[in-house]
């Protein structure tokens, strides 16, 4: 039952080693109404809080460059609120750890200033200049002003269950944990955003709250939910459902499980769990994100020995942000990290009878909260595999991290391993690759010799691919780690 309330898994989980390297937040998302005009516009407010033990009297950001060269790690209570749709900002405030007032247990509580968050209640308020914002790049956010009040009822949770549990949260098994207390929560009361004031009723809130912890975040990041949903079979608002679909390659003991999602849908007080942690229902998941000229689109299907769920998102390019984080290790991993609240789509629900798929309904989801991201990385954290097709139409170019190379002789293709056609005529596993950083111009020579040179004295074969922005070093898996460690001895960053 994934529907089980634990206010325990929403306490401060900075504990022990978290409390020097770690993060925990608080996420808030719903729909209100202008005032007067009644239109909706999305908002968020998150209290996201890292490395409490090294801070003090004042904030230490990780992106200033005097803490970067001093190797100072980022230490804070970050308030981050905004809105998504027309003109979308996101907006910081930090606290020192002198400043903050936080209860780490059960029922959790933060306060800074006239900033505090609880388990039923958000109050708090950011302001921004435009000469603010231009003059901190270190605050990574917009300018504008938000301030709000409002309470909370989480009525529908998704709790993951044993992932992540007490004994496996002592042992700091997992990189990146998570806990949806109210994936369907209703929210009340206002919030003045721009000079204008929004409204937040219960009933038209289509409220989302959640928190995640740990000591690294994912890539991919993948997160997908919506209380706000209509069922094509009755043509009814599904007054008791929400749906939330999360994560992309969870690490656990350092060792990461690519392309994992934990998926549920509580469908009119009925449970279709996707929980990948949940053995015994062998759950299957295929996901995929294509980043089109003016949107964005997630294709998700999961399938259990019970039943399947098939989700289709998309969200408008012009109505998201690239939202802004820090890691514990004062690293900004993730710079195209997609976030929106005004998402829409279908979800399609099979129970299985008699061994067979049947479609129990198609629903209709709209004001989907939505994020993809994948870690602008030196070195790419998945396996490659090169290969020779003999079919073009079997190559599916929607993947990121495909190389094509058609001649007279032969059509080569590199990409991730999973995304490799069944059907090849040759092919080759166990690659990894290094990306040159940055975009190089095309009057540059020599940077891929160069690299090339350090990794053939220490007696590694390559294989390169360029595109027009940048060039692939793919070297084997076995040999990874060593060529990581030439090319930082010869004064190579790799991230």
């Amino acid at each position: 039952m994934f529907n089980h309330h634990d206010i325990t898994r929403d306490a401060c989980m900075l504990r022990g080693p978290l409390r020097h390297h770690g993060y925990d937040w608080w996420w808030h998302s719903f729909t209100a109404q202008d005032a007067q005009t009644g239109e909706d516009r999305p908002f968020f407010i998150e209290f996201f809080v890292v490395n409490p033990a090294l801070g003090g009297a004042v904030p230490i950001l990780g992106q200033l460059p005097e803490n970067r060269e001093a190797g100072r790690l980022p230490s804070y209570l970050m308030v981050k609120a905004g809105a998504w749709g027309r003109d979308p900002r996101q907006l910081h405030r930090f606290f020192a750890w002198d400043d903050v007032k936080l209860h780490a247990d059960a029922p959790y509580s933060v306060e800074a200033d006239d900033c505090a968050a609880s388990e039923t209640r958000l109050t708090g308020h950011i302001s921004i200049t435009e000469e603010e914002a231009l003059a901190h790049p270190e605050w990574m956010c917009d300018a504008g002003e938000m301030a709000w009040d409002l309470t909370i009822d989480k009525q529908i949770a998704f709790n993951v269950g044993y992932g992540a549990s007490k004994p496996l949260r002592d042992a700091e098994a997992f990189a990146m944990y998570w806990h949806a207390e109210g994936m369907k929560s209703a929210y009340s009361g206002t919030v003045i955003f721009g000079g204008r004031t929004y409204v937040v009723t219960p009933e038209k809130s289509f409220g989302y709250a959640d928190k995640n912890w740990g000591r690294d975040f994912t890539s991919p990041w993948v997160w997908l939910a919506s209380s706000c949903l209509t069922s094509r079979k009755t043509g009814k608002r599904l007054e008791n459902s929400a749906f939330d679909i999360g994560g992309g390659r969870p690490k656990i003991y350092f060792v990461p499980l690519d392309r994992r999602l934990l998926g549920a849908f509580y469908y009119e007080g009925k449970e279709y769990d996707f929980n990948f942690s949940h053995v015994w229902l062998n759950v299957k998941t295929e996901f995929s994100f294509e980043e089109r000229e003016d949107e964005v689109v997630w294709h998700v299907r999961q399938e259990n020995i019970h039943a399947a769920m098939e989700t289709e998102i998309t969200c408008r390019k012009s109505e998201m942000l690239l939202v802004n984080y820090e890691a514990p290790d004062g690293t900004k991993k993730h710079n195209r990290l997609f976030n929106g609240g005004g998402g829409r789509g279908i979800v399609r629900l099979y129970d299985r009878v008699d061994g067979a798929l049947v479609l129990t309904d198609e629903i209709e989801a709209t004001h989907v909260g939505c994020e993809y991201g994948e870690y602008d990385h030196a070195a790419e954290d998945f396996p490659l595999t090169v290969s020779k097709v003999r079919d073009p139409r079997a190559i599916d170019l929607t993947k990121n991290f495909t190389f094509v190379g058609r001649t007279d002789e032969e059509l080569s293709l590199v990409c991730r391993t999973e995304d490799t056609p069944r059907e090849t005529l040759a092919r080759e596993d166990g690659w990894r690759a290094f990306r040159v950083r940055g975009v190089l111009d095309f009057s540059l020579t020599g940077i891929l010799a160069r690299l090339s040179a350090v990794l053939a004295e220490a007696e590694i074969g390559i294989f390169a691919v360029s595109t027009y922005n940048t060039d692939y070093i793919l070297v084997k898996e076995e040999n990874f780690a060593r060529a990581a460690q030439a090319l930082e001895a010869a004064g190579y960053h790799i991230a």
